[in-house]
């Protein structure tokens, strides 16, 4: 039985990217991916700063969703590099369960961060602070811009590859991220509502939590040897037996 191989080809992204089916990580369109995946790891690192900077907690919310894509946009790379490598005597099940590896990671890590930043928002109730609005909303902006590249140059790609359809569609996600910090930052700016801010980073650990910990179960599901979702073990039973 192939157990050891089909279960890491349906994990190839944190979000809807395990859509993508065996086929179609062969025919991966690498430079769309590697653009978008550049072009979201840059950002995160902006905003990841810029938030730290002006203590904007939907900064470092929207960063922690930029975490998740980028690294969502690397696993779907290692999927079309590294798991289509050939097996050998020393890999006789080949690199595929690298991508899984690379997920758990990635769970983990956003999941850890969106706790971090539910227990800062927690604390911040009932007390003043002070947000840099002017930073908040420069570094919000070049995300908007940067994911709008990631899009453009995952848009004419979407078509031809699943896994790459489903990047796109979180790139998308990204971009509504990046417009409701910018909405924040100039709730605050203008009237003063520093609350808003909470509000922003609370809405969007709750798009990326859920996300996150379904990625995680999934991997741990991979790495349990369970029987791959979707597959009806009685129905293989009939169908060797007929």
């Amino acid at each position: 039985m192939s157990h050891g191989h089909s279960h890491t080809h349906t994990h190839g992204h944190g979000h809807s990217h395990e859509d993508g089916h065996d086929h179609s990580y062969v025919n991966t369109p690498l430079k769309a991916l590697a653009i978008a995946a550049t072009v979201t790891g840059v950002i995160f690192f902006a905003e990841l700063i810029g938030g730290l900077v002006s203590g904007s907690l939907a900064l470092l919310s929207d960063a922690m969703h930029m975490l998740s894509d980028a690294a969502g946009l690397i696993i779907a790379l290692l999927a079309a590099v590294v798991g289509n490598k050939a097996a050998s005597s020393k890999a006789t099940y080949g690199y595929r369960r690298v991508e899984v590896l690379a997920a758990l990671f990635n769970a983990i890590a956003v999941t850890l961060v969106v706790v971090f930043i539910v227990v800062q928002a927690v604390r911040r109730l009932g007390s003043d602070y002070e947000i840099d609005t002017g930073m908040m909303l420069v570094v919000a902006l070049i995300g908007l811009v940067a994911n709008a590249i990631s899009a453009w140059a995952l848009s004419s790609q979407q078509n031809n590859s699943l896994n790459v359809k489903g990047a796109f569609l979180h790139v998308m996600a990204d971009l509504l991220g990046s417009v409701a910090v910018i909405i924040a930052g100039l709730i605050i700016r203008f009237t003063g509502f520093t609350f808003a801010d909470t509000i922003a980073s609370l809405l969007i650990v709750a798009f990326v939590l859920p996300r996150a910990l379904g990625l995680l179960w999934k991997t741990i599901e991979v790495l349990l040897e369970r029987v791959p979702r979707g597959v009806d073990l009685h129905e293989i039973e009939k169908a060797l037996n007929a």
